[in-house]
């Protein structure tokens, strides 16, 4: 019940609300001039928009009356159009079309007729051809032709008779063009005079039979258009057009290829391209060798796009052309309608040169259930860039099933080729890769091989499913040198869990400090908080200065890591962090991360990194900025220094004016005073 008072209530406001909106005084609209405020003509605008058919029709009253009154100035009566123009019905049709003939208001009276549905309008139109002439005369049969009225054509026929070619005459040619009707054809047709104006009056008119099922005078006006044009544009619209209505007409396109005129040429393959089928994909084939580079080029793009298989042979050629702009276009084609036996020439081509990129693509999109195999042998090849570039293309299909061949390219002679071989295992490699990588990673006396084995162990060992067995697997290969558990250990960041986070922690004590660096680089990217504890220990206690700042600084990237601890928890790990920070580098971390606690704390916290370091002070006064929402709504000394001290450092508006906005709540009464 309350709701409905509610409701009821609302739409008294608004209907009252309305009224007020839509009064005006017909008098201050008649008076408005273009440098007088807008304001009567305001609440005229919001009637014709929001009010209902009884309030619409008396302001369409009262524009007429405007039109009508004398003393109504210009900027009125252009007002008064342009209001008619969104409401206007037959009774306002005849005062408005009153004022076609007058040379100053002409324009917006065909403005506020035009789009008014009623018939009578198409009338007026006719009529006020009789009564103009010049530019307003041109101006009336420029509205009868967007309104495409079939009646007109007997009376536009009539300002064509004497064949001069005068604004209207040419006016009445593409009006006539707009109304497209049988007669009106036929009035284009027996027209001797074949202005610009003409061709474009035609190919309209051919248009509109077309819709209106006219086919055969459609065809007809149009084959006299293209026949007769002159110019390259008119004469390919109009075969369009003719293409339209007779598919047969298609059957000029390949001689126009050959076209001496460019344009001509460029049309035609654009319109060749367009034409549907496996039967024209032929057509486009064949004319492919003869055409020129910048008509092959259309051709191959649209070949692309249908996937016909037809012309591959064709294309296959063009894409080891000279010409590089045609041999790219032709080389991502292949990868369109290619299969297989494609596959040698594209990794030929994408082993180097111009072509290799488009080469490259093409390889990951050719279609076809053999492409990978062939991809596989060519991994063998003698040549080491068509490894390399099988090898890529391997990767970039997502070709899982080659992963346990790739390993044997490992021991590749070619050092390009053994590194995307483990570039290629990176994406490819997974559970029953993990031990061979592992092995070889371990068995490896090469540290610029360990280093390309050690990313394709960690993909791998990260896509594995039995987490416990790869521990097992990792954590027994421990017993390793130094320089191998430095490798290693990086991988247990990808598997984690308790059994890892076992083995690397044993890491921490030894007595290599690489080694235990490489312990806390794998702890730092753990996935979840649970080695916290043990990179504060090592920040804390670690013999070597640089691993404790390795130590810290994963110990803050863990603090930021989503978790399930409260603000006070948050906070206490981050004051861990600033007590053991000696460096302002350091501190910024800590400050990125004290930014996302929202409290009071984290803001007096972060205060206190305010010193002597620039930097230092710039990412204090950014943190701050983004806590001062945190502060309570009270007097407090300290907070108030901490951000008059940061406002002149904080560069962010929204920033700037949140501090200026804490400052006033935080500022006790008596600095207020001062």
């Amino acid at each position: 019940m309350k709701s409905r008072i509610l409701s009821v209530a609302m739409l008294v406001l608004a209907a009252s609300g309305f009224a007020r909106a839509a009064d005006y005084v017909l008098a201050d609209v008649m008076g408005y001039d273009f440098d007088k405020p807008r304001a009567p003509l305001a609440a005229v605008e919001d009637a014709a928009r929001l009010g209902d058919g009884a309030k619409r029709a008396a302001v369409e009253k009262d524009m007429v009356a405007v039109l009508a009154d004398a003393k109504a100035t210009y900027a009125a009566k252009q007002f008064a159009c342009r209001v008619l123009r969104l409401i206007g019905t037959d009774a306002s049709v005849a005062p408005v079309a009153a004022l076609l003939p007058d040379e100053k208001l002409s324009h917006m009276a065909r403005f506020a007729l035009q789009s008014n549905p009623s018939p009578l309008v198409d009338e007026a139109f006719r009529a006020a051809l009789a009564k103009t002439s010049g530019d307003t005369q041109v101006g009336i049969i420029n509205s009868i032709g967007m309104r495409a009225d079939a009646k007109a054509v007997a009376p536009l026929r009539a300002l064509l008779a004497d064949g001069q070619q005068t604004g209207a005459a040419e006016a009445a040619v593409l009006a006539l063009g707009r109304i497209g009707t049988p007669e009106a054809a036929e009035a284009l047709l027996q027209l001797k005079t074949q202005s610009g104006a003409w061709g474009i009056a035609v190919v309209n008119a051919g248009e509109r039979l077309a819709a209106q099922k006219e086919a055969k005078l459609a065809k007809k006006i149009l084959r006299v258009a293209y026949d007769a044009a002159q110019k390259p544009v008119a004469k390919m619209a109009a075969l369009r057009g003719l293409i339209a209505v007779d598919s047969d007409a298609a059957a000029e396109l390949p001689a126009l290829l050959k076209s001496s005129d460019p344009l001509i040429a460029v049309a035609a393959a654009q319109l060749l391209a367009e034409q549907p089928g496996k039967k024209n994909s032929k057509v486009i084939a064949a004319q492919l060798p003869s055409a020129t580079p910048s008509v092959q080029v259309i051709l191959l793009r649209n070949l692309a796009g249908r996937g016909d298989e037809v012309a591959t042979p064709v294309v296959a050629q063009l894409a080891a052309g000279a010409n590089i702009e045609v041999a790219a276009a032709a080389i991502l084609t292949l990868g369109e309608i290619g299969s297989a036996a494609q596959v040698p020439q594209l990794l030929k081509l994408a082993a180097a040169g111009e072509t290799a990129a488009p080469a490259a693509g093409s390889l990951e999109k050719l279609r076809g259930k053999d492409v990978n195999a062939a991809l596989l042998k060519a991994v063998g090849d003698a040549d080491a860039g068509i490894r390399v570039a099988a090898l890529n293309a391997l990767a970039a299909r997502d070709a899982k099933e080659a992963a346990s061949t790739l390993l044997a390219l490992g021991k590749d002679t070619d050092a390009k080729a053994k590194s995307a071989a483990f570039k290629a295992l990176r994406a490819l490699a997974g559970p029953a890769e993990v031990k061979p990588l592992l092995d070889m990673l371990v068995g490896s006396a090469s540290p610029a091989d360990r280093q390309r084995i050690q990313p394709a162990l960690a993909a791998a060992v990260e896509r594995s499913t039995d987490a416990a067995a790869v521990a097992t697997l990792l954590t027994g290969a421990l017993n390793a040198s130094d320089d191998i558990k430095q490798d290693l250990l990086p991988v247990f960041g990808r598997l984690s869990g308790a059994q890892a986070l076992a083995a690397v922690r044993g890491q921490l004590q030894g007595a290599n400090v690489e080694t235990r660096k490489a312990a806390i680089r794998a702890l730092a990217d753990w996935r979840d908080a649970a080695p916290m504890a043990d990179l504060l220990a090592a920040a804390k206690g670690d013999a070597d200065s640089n691993a404790k700042i390795l130590a810290l600084r994963g110990y803050i990237q863990l603090a930021g890591l989503p978790a399930e601890r409260s603000a006070a928890d948050s906070l206490a790990l981050y004051r861990n962090a600033l007590e053991l920070a000696a460096r302002p580098e350091e501190k910024m971390l800590v400050l990125a991360g004290l930014a996302g606690v929202k409290s009071a704390e984290a803001f007096k916290l972060a205060a206190g990194c305010l010193g002597d370091n620039k930097k230092l002070n710039e990412a204090t006064a950014n943190t701050l900025a983004q806590l001062c929402g945190a502060l309570p709504g009270k007097a407090d000394a300290e907070a108030a220094a901490a951000l008059k001290q940061i406002q002149p450092l904080v560069k962010d508006k929204k920033l700037k004016a949140a501090v200026e906005g804490a400052l006033k709540k935080v500022t006790p009464k008596e600095a207020k005073k001062k």
